[in-house]
């Protein structure tokens, strides 16, 4: 709720003549964390794609392919400039179910 007072010295007017009523604002809304990051979403809202994470894992789906072809990962990391312990990091994302998978395509990750 609005501060009556508050408002009505912003507005120059006399407190009686505001509706403490309409100070009132209802919406729905939604709570958003990642990582130390909290979002308020107000009324209707579309799902928050985590665009890092959906390439992080497209890579790492990729990087699989290469590795069952016997591609180390040493090798992989080297194309990067990296060494093979980010790209081992990386790998594990290939190996998320598919539940979880989905609702990160579907930005309802937590």
């Amino acid at each position: 709720m609005l501060s009556l007072s508050a408002l009505a010295q912003s507005l120059g007017c006399d407190p009686d003549a505001l509706n403490p009523e309409k100070l009132i604002i209802k919406a729905d809304f939604q709570l958003r964390k990642k990582g130390v990051e909290s979002k308020i979403i107000l009324g209707d809202f579309e799902a928050d794609l985590d665009q890092t994470m959906i390439r992080a894992m497209t890579k790492a789906h990729g990087w699989m392919k290469e590795v069952r072809k016997d591609v180390s990962a040493a090798a992989i990391g080297r194309r990067h400039g990296w060494t093979d312990a980010p790209v081992r990091q990386r790998l594990k994302l290939a190996f998320l179910s598919p539940k979880i998978t989905r609702a990160i395509l579907q930005g309802n990750n937590p």
